[in-house]
């Protein structure tokens, strides 16, 4: 029997959201217009409304989300991965291949990124980055994601009006009576799919090719360092129970869909296909995948098909 959960509500801090294309998707699309943009983006969101969170269809009778069986299993598993991740502390362990005295944590890293200092801990993940690169990185990234990926992540959003986790605790005692959550002063919109997650791929992504242009060769440990941090940007949103394990499921998707629709796509989603792997988050899916009824096991097909597409 299905029940409805509230949208989020309209978008915050912002005037009324339109449906713009990045600036990348402009430059390879020069023949399409901004309805093939929003076209593109509506059948993304019904391709991940049938696998991971409904789309929300404004005026409906009943007003709501509609939860039915296959979405109340995915809350009560995105639910179940970050009680067991809170409980193992995981926001306390320092990653990243320098982690030293004086290395940050991830509850410490995921304040850094939450105000929007994308980059500036390079040096834990690798310390080998010469200091013009590592000073360059945060603009690069910033620079990549726009490019790549304008509000593209906002648009996501205003199509699903998913409950941020601490409000569907509150209304969902049944999943989240243990819950808590790190306050963060950029979880002001809709939960999925995560803003962190998928610009950081993006970012990250556009930042290594924008260095090969500044001629900087990025070593194959440098590169997997930038993957790992990548990925682990994302991961910390939900170690800190801002946002469910499905919302990046749902990043990952858009984002290798996205890299398909650019130019540079192919160099992009190959570093956002080997950075994927890297976070603890899809490693917990994967080991789900062998448990029967999975309510991440379609999402999961879907992105490991993107994954060897770009490999």
């Amino acid at each position: 029997m299905s029940y409805y959960l509230p949208p989020y509500g309209i978008l915050t801090g912002a005037a009324p959201l339109q449906d713009e294309p990045p600036r990348a998707w402009l430059t390879s699309n020069p023949g399409k217009s901004t309805a093939d943009w929003i076209a593109f983006v509506d059948r993304l969101a019904a391709e991940l409304g049938g696998s991971l969170w409904p789309v929300f269809r404004a005026g409906a009778s009943p007003a709501g989300v509609e939860i039915d069986a296959r979405v109340d299993r995915l809350l009560e598993a995105d639910f179940r991965m970050i009680g067991a991740l809170q409980h193992e502390r995981i926001y306390d362990r320092m990653p990243g291949a320098a982690a030293g005295p004086g290395s940050l944590d991830h509850k410490q890293l995921f304040a850094l990124e939450d105000a929007g200092r994308l980059g500036e801990s390079l040096g834990q993940y690798d310390d080998t980055f010469e200091y013009s690169a590592a000073r360059l990185l945060p603009a690069l990234i910033l620079n990549g994601l726009t490019d790549t990926a304008g509000s593209f992540v906002l648009q996501m959003k205003k199509r699903h009006q998913r409950l941020r986790a601490y409000q569907a605790a509150m209304l969902l005692p049944q999943y989240g009576a243990d819950f808590f959550h790190i306050e963060a002063d950029s979880a002001q919109t809709p939960a999925f799919i995560s803003g962190h997650c998928l610009q950081s791929l993006m970012g990250m992504a556009a930042a290594a090719l924008a260095l090969a242009g500044v001629h900087y060769t990025v070593t194959p440990q440098q590169r997997l360092a930038l993957m790992q941090y990548a990925s682990d940007i994302g991961d910390r949103r939900v170690f800190a129970g801002v946002h469910y394990p499905s919302d990046n499921l749902g990043s990952w998707i858009a984002a290798l869909r996205l890299c398909a629709e650019i130019t540079d796509g192919r160099q992009l989603g190959q570093f956002v296909a080997g950075a994927i792997p890297l976070s603890a988050i899809h490693q917990r899916m994967q080991a789900q995948m062998r448990e029967p009824d999975s309510p991440y096991a379609a999402a999961m097909t879907r992105l490991q098909e993107l994954i060897d597409a770009n490999a």
